[in-house]
C-alpha cells in the first residue's frame, strides 16, 4: 500500500568544478568569493554553504580558527573553506570585508573508496595581528 498524500520524492544533483580559481578578473573564476549565487542562463543554479554571523563573548577574541570537516573526497575533487571576519573594535561594513581562505591539515587526502570518511582540519595560513 502506498500513501500517496505523504510520497515525496526529491530529487538532488551536484555539479562538481574542478576550478580553484580565486581571482575575479580570470575568465575560469566560478564566483567562488561572491556570497550570491550566480545564475547565468544554461548554467545549472550554484550553492554555497554561508554561516551566520557569530559575534564572540569579550573576552573570547581570537586570532585563528579551526573547522573540522569529515569529508569523503573522490579523486579530482577538492574542498574550499573560507573566512570572513571582523577586527575587534572595527566598524566598517561587515558584508564588505574580504574573504580569507582557510588551509587543510591534509592537501592532497583522496578517499580510497566512498563509504570512508575523514576528519580534515581548515586553519588560517598565520595567526591574524589583530584579534577578531
Amino acid at each position: 500500500m502506498f500513501d500517496l498524500d505523504r510520497l515525496v520524492l526529491v530529487g538532488v544533483q551536484n555539479l562538481i568544478e574542478n576550478n580553484t580559481t580565486l581571482t575575479k578578473t580570470s575568465s575560469l573564476y566560478n564566483g567562488e568569493l561572491d556570497p550570491v549565487t550566480p545564475i547565468v542562463s544554461g548554467e545549472m543554479a550554484r550553492s554555497r554553504y554561508i554561516s551566520k554571523i557569530i559575534e564572540l563573548e569579550k573576552g573570547f577574541e581570537s586570532t585563528n580558527v579551526k573547522i573540522t570537516l569529515g569529508v569523503n573526497l573522490p579523486a579530482g575533487t577538492k574542498i574550499q573553506v573560507f573566512l570572513k571576519q571582523q577586527s575587534v573594535g572595527k566598524d566598517s561594513i561587515f558584508d564588505e570585508e574580504p574573504y580569507i581562505q582557510l588551509l587543510p591539515n591534509k592537501f592532497d587526502y583522496i578517499s580510497p573508496d566512498e563509504n570512508t570518511f575523514e576528519d580534515i582540519i581548515y586553519t588560517l595560513p598565520n595567526d591574524l595581528e589583530q584579534p577578531f
